[in-house]
């Protein structure tokens, strides 16, 4: 239904976006009839359980669509096509909250910022915005071997507790 609610409008000319999971984790956004010079800010949230080895968590977000371990597994339509003239940029902010706050964090992938933000610590891009060209990757080490946390979460009207 939402495939063919995106095709419809954009045969009618209007803008239109549709995201997808094409598989766990990877998420594909079709974006349709932006004029040019117009630019459209896509923002989504998701969450997802970090797993921990011992007292370090490593955590990826994919920012490229490339085939995984030599084969694609997205819907044809949902394969990129190339453009050189085409720049993909992103820019983002980790809230790193309570316990955390006292754990080692680093990012072999891009250059961060902290900034404190009262009842937790803001990791924030550098250059304000990068390129869509590698996956961003933080690492924790926490000081107990085993950390315990819990979480609650909200989006609009929905809280979810972890």
């Amino acid at each position: 239904k939402a495939r063919d609610a995106y095709e419809k409008a954009i045969a009618g000319g209007d803008g239109a976006f549709m995201l997808e999971q094409g598989q766990p984790g990877l998420f594909t956004l079709n974006a349709g009839n932006l004029r040019p010079g117009e630019t459209a800010r896509i923002c989504f949230t998701y969450a997802l359980l970090n797993r921990w080895s011992g007292a370090r968590l490593r955590f990826f977000l994919p920012t490229t669509i490339a085939p995984r371990y030599g084969h694609w597994t997205l819907e044809p339509h949902a394969v990129p096509r190339a453009d050189l003239h085409a720049e993909n940029r992103f820019s983002l902010r980790v809230a790193i909250g309570h316990d955390l706050r006292e754990a080692r964090i680093t990012c072999p992938s891009h250059r961060l910022e902290t900034r404190d933000a009262g009842d937790a610590m803001d990791l924030v891009l550098a250059d304000e915005t990068a390129a869509m060209d590698r996956d961003f990757v933080l690492e924790v080490r926490h000081a107990q071997p085993r950390p315990s946390f819990a979480q609650l979460g909200r989006c609009q009207e929905v809280f979810v507790a972890l």
